[in-house]
């Protein structure tokens, strides 16, 4: 009866084995099978608008709203907003409410108020949100722009130093100011003929006639 108890257990502990190694070998395959980039989404700054388009610049919650930054997801997966933050070079900083980003697709975040999950017009827009300023904080001669995760990761910057158009596109392969940069004069080459100098001129010594004790008389003049 011992033996039996005994070697029903052993088969019992063993069927429970096998069982956990399938499971492990299952989660094994699952976890090969996720996307190499599922927690390293794709992030960028795909324009910001520095300079509204109002002219001039007010405090009026049009204006400010003029100001706005674009974040486009170039990975081939949703991804999670929350938490995230978009920094000034002055320390401005907006922290992103739950919200997600579809593949390939935008969001954008305006400066001014407004109701997120719809355009400044009111009309429905599931990709707008609003940082419920009084005022713009993007710099129009320069400032620069960070993308960061909630733990703090960089996801993308994007600098200007010139006001160009007012608008600048982005891309973790390199920031384009839009607009015409201030054109850089082309030196022109300068042709310089060498001057010949010459040695200067030294005039002999005057020779000089031994004095002489005898009265000096002159020629007469030749007869005509």
């Amino acid at each position: 009866m011992g033996v039996a108890f005994s070697v029903a257990a052993m088969n019992r502990r063993l069927r429970i084995t096998v069982a956990a190694a399938a499971g492990a070998a299952v989660l094994g395959t699952v976890a090969v099978a996720l996307p190499a980039d599922a927690a390293t989404p794709n992030l960028q700054f795909h324009l910001i608008q520095f300079d509204s388009p109002s002219n001039p610049d007010t405090n009026a919650n049009s204006s400010v709203n003029g100001e706005f930054v674009r974040i486009y997801n170039n990975s081939t997966f949703s991804a999670r907003l929350d938490r995230f933050t978009i920094k000034d070079a002055a320390g401005y900083t907006f922290t992103f409410p739950a919200h997600v980003i579809g593949a390939k697709k935008t969001v954008y975040v305006h400066t001014g108020k407004g109701t997120n999950g719809r355009k400044p017009d009111g009309t429905r827009d599931s990709a707008r949100l609003y940082q419920q300023r009084g005022w713009h904080i993007w710099n129009n001669t320069g400032d620069t722009a960070t993308l960061r995760s909630s733990s703090g990761r960089v996801y993308d910057t994007c600098r200007w130093t010139s006001r160009g158009t007012g608008k600048t596109t982005c891309g973790s392969l390199g920031n384009t100011v839009v607009g015409p940069e201030p054109a850089t004069p082309t030196p022109t080459p300068r042709i310089t003929t060498p001057t010949a100098t010459m040695p200067p001129t030294t005039a002999p010594p005057a020779a000089t006639t031994p004095a002489s004790d005898k009265p000096t008389t002159s020629e007469p003049p030749l007869a005509d």
